[in-house]
């Protein structure tokens, strides 16, 4: 008995250039809302004092800021493990994959802080930073578990209606 049967892997590979995408999406607006969740909080945080940036948020320090982020998702790993979980939390483990990459988030967020920056584990700053990245976060790959649903229930219902379908195993 294979692990997984022929019909359900065909189904599968179709659907992971769309996981993909959608993976690819979600780590795009993890990167942007921990840039301007970054920005915010320095604006917060140094409103009494010289203002952070010098005043200059302009697109081109924002692009510059979400790049930064992203390179530092790709140091900590953080894109090699939220990419393995995509992959493996399919189906009915799909449901967990919001609180994975959350809990990945603030492990490779610690893992850059204290290695990187050399700080101690909590600091006030950084723990502002890494809660509101894990927000970002949680709500990035909420919806992109919502649209992954939506595709394999579109893909799922044009291979039944489909008549060039295989025929689906029926095994004892």
């Amino acid at each position: 008995m294979p692990f997984i049967d022929r019909n359900r892997w065909i189904g599968l590979r179709r659907r992971i250039p769309i996981i993909l995408g959608i993976w690819s999406l979600e780590i795009l607006i993890e990167a942007v809302g921990t840039c301007l969740s970054t920005i915010l909080i320095a604006f917060v945080e140094f409103r009494n004092e010289n203002p952070p940036l010098d005043n200059d948020v302009t697109l081109r320090m924002l692009v510059g800021i979400t790049v930064f982020v992203l390179i530092e998702f790709a140091l900590t790993g953080f894109l090699e493990t939220t990419l393995v979980a995509r992959l493996l939390l399919l189906e009915r483990y799909q449901r967990w994959y919001p609180f994975a990459c959350t809990s990945l988030y603030l492990i490779h967020s610690t893992i850059f802080f204290v290695v990187t920056a050399g700080n101690s584990i909590f600091r006030l700053n950084n723990l502002a930073i890494q809660i509101s990245g894990a927000l970002v976060t949680l709500l990035c790959s909420w919806a992109g578990n919502r649209l992954v649903n939506k595709s394999h229930l579109r893909t799922g219902l044009r291979e039944q209606a489909s008549p060039l379908a295989p025929a689906s195993n029926l095994e004892p």
